[in-house]
């Protein structure tokens, strides 16, 4: 209760020695990120597909694509909580099956595929992303902490370490470590202030 009024924090009860509370707590009180039912975030655990396709729906308000109808999943079913979320970021161009057209929401997101979706992401939100991306030269495309990406993920880790939106420097980063709830949420935190949908 606060001022006599009754009401449900929406911070999460499992964040407190996150070293990125703030971050999560203040994306928890816009909506933008849910925990369980107890009000836990499980802020260590590994991202899974399903909830980085929720993590960019909700973060950006793409729920207005809803109407696209249904992505051609053969794993996604009917009452599957992930499915509009899966839809969306379909046709979004954002997140795309495997080679056997499948989901696979429990599959957990590494670090390049992470930052390819979030910068594709922006080239949606800001146009300085989309420039940054298209302005990048061979020479800070060259540099051993971003050829140790996939070749299709250098683009996108080169400018994220340049538009400050990364949590470490890109040389200790691994490609291929798997992301964090609380990672990922203090991530999506720097990209929706860098793009100012936070103010």
């Amino acid at each position: 209760e606060a001022w006599g009024v009754d009401y449900v924090s929406r911070w999460f009860g499992d964040v407190e020695s996150s070293p990125y509370a703030d971050q999560l707590n203040a994306l928890a009180a816009l909506g933008v990120l849910l925990g369980d039912e107890n009000g836990s975030f499980a802020p260590e655990s590994q991202l899974t597909r399903a909830e980085l396709a929720a993590l960019i729906t909700q973060g950006m308000g793409y729920w207005c694509w809803e109407s696209q109808g249904d992505a051609p999943y053969t794993d996604v079913g009917e009452d599957d909580w992930f499915r509009t979320v899966a839809n969306i970021t379909y046709h979004l161009d954002l997140i795309q099956g495997n080679e056997q057209g499948e989901f696979d929401p429990d599959a957990p997101i590494d670090y390049q595929q992470f930052l390819t979706i979030l910068l594709r992401m922006g080239q949606r939100a800001d146009l300085t992303i989309d420039q940054c991306l298209d302005r990048l030269t061979e020479e800070e495309l060259s540099p051993p902490e971003v050829v140790k990406f996939a070749p299709w993920a250098q683009p996108a880790a080169a400018a994220a370490e340049q538009l400050g939106l990364l949590l470490t420097d890109l040389e200790d980063i691994d490609p291929e470590a798997p992301v964090t709830r609380e990672e990922a949420g203090a991530m999506l935190y720097a990209f929706l202030d860098y793009t100012g949908i936070l103010t």
